[in-house]
């Protein structure tokens, strides 16, 4: 998750016209840690770059996991006004939209399973365009019977300047005071702790192929919203050890991030590491993974869902994926959405082929810089002005 740090915008950064001739009103979560949190602060302050007159209507109820107060943007602050305009943009699920009458209205949302809840697509039926980040995406609602004709895909972003491989790397040490810098190898991986991320079949992979002698580490930061989330975390990982008969001492060593970075600190974790791996079941886009490949790590990926929109085996290292029932037992009431859906499992056996072909130095390296920096948030910004206004 990138956290902006608070800092003023001064008339110089952003080119603001008197006659400004279009305008949005924006509701959507920003002052949280999660990934529709992030998304928002950056989407918003492109269009807010790119010459748009945004007033902005925060969604607290998207998640109880917020920035502390410090690290929150104030800038922000300046867009909760009232503004004279017809079309609303909402970032979030498509029940939790509340128009008022006379609106046009605008979703940009996304799922992460091969379809939508019947809930959403009764809902769908009231907005007059919904645009989400990957075809997968545009796929799953069509499959669930929302109209073609009312689906547009426009890609997320990233800030190639802030995230670059030129950015100095955290002073981070291992549980055995060991310099991260010092170990070969170092695999990151950033998500929150649900079942969906399947950090657990990352840590199920690295207990199995890895030993203390290897010249290797894994950086974790999960993220946990509630504090059952950081309970169930803690008793898988008690499973995972009488599971495979071998305790996390004997494989090579675990870096767990707990804290919160800014938005200069964020950068700098990237860069702490060699390679970025995702286990997840499905991503709706997977911003961590995109930021990750323009710092100049080595990439590794599910081919599943929206990696497929911008992944592909000259840039990443794919493992293959089959469709598995979708289910979320730690998460029960988000667990309501993906009943009868599907995600897609990572094959296990590639996954820790892959980890130890990389740990013994025997692939090729993959450069995915250049081409995943041409997706940017002014980029994101010209797409979705041009969505909004000519359709």
């Amino acid at each position: 998750m990138i956290i902006f740090q608070t800092h003023q915008v001064s008339k110089n950064e952003y080119l603001f016209r008197a006659d400004m001739r279009r305008k949005l009103k924006i509701t959507g979560p920003y002052k949280g840690i999660t990934g529709y949190d992030n998304h928002t602060r950056y989407i918003v302050k492109a269009l807010y770059k790119a010459g748009l007159e945004v007033g902005l209507t925060d969604l607290p109820e998207w998640s109880p996991a917020k920035l502390p107060l410090l690290l929150q943007d104030q800038w922000f602050e300046q867009l909760q006004r009232s503004i004279d305009a017809d079309t609303h943009l909402f970032f979030s699920m498509p029940h939790q939209v509340q128009s008022k009458k006379g609106e046009r209205i605008i979703n940009y949302t996304m799922f992460e399973a091969d379809r939508i809840p019947a809930l959403w697509v009764r809902h769908s039926e009231e907005h007059d365009l919904i645009i989400v980040p990957a075809n997968f995406c545009k796929q799953a609602w069509i499959d669930s019977g929302v109209p073609e004709e009312k689906l547009i895909v426009c890609p997320l972003g990233v800030d190639s300047k802030l995230f670059n491989p030129d950015i100095e790397p955290h002073l981070l040490y291992a549980s055995d005071g060991r310099s991260v810098s010092n170990f070969k190898t170092r695999f990151l991986n950033i998500s929150e702790a649900s079942d969906r991320k399947n950090i657990i079949g990352l840590l199920r992979a690295w207990l199995t192929v890895t030993s203390a002698e290897d010249d290797a580490l894994l950086i974790l930061k999960p993220g946990f919203y509630t504090q059952s989330t950081k309970e169930n975390f803690r008793e898988n990982l008690m499973r995972l050890e009488k599971f495979t008969g071998k305790s996390f001492s004997q494989a090579a060593p675990i870096l767990y991030i707990g804290q919160i970075f800014s938005s200069i600190d964020m950068p700098r974790l990237y860069t702490s590491a060699t390679h970025y791996i995702s286990t997840s079941y499905g991503e709706g886009f997977d911003l961590p993974m995109l930021e990750a490949g323009v710092s100049g790590l080595q990439l590794i990926a599910p081919r599943h869902s929206a990696y497929l929109d911008y992944l592909h085996d000259n840039i990443a290292h794919l493992i293959s994926a089959k469709p598995v029932e979708a289910k979320l037992p730690g998460d029960p009431a988000t667990g309501e959405f993906f009943a009868g859906a599907h995600w897609w499992e990572p094959d296990y056996d590639e996954l820790c082929e892959i980890i130890r072909l990389i740990i013994d130095d025997k692939v090729e390296k993959l450069p995915a810089k250049n081409k995943l920096s041409e997706l940017t948030w002014t980029r994101t910004a010209e797409h979705l002005e041009k969505i909004i206004f000519s359709n």
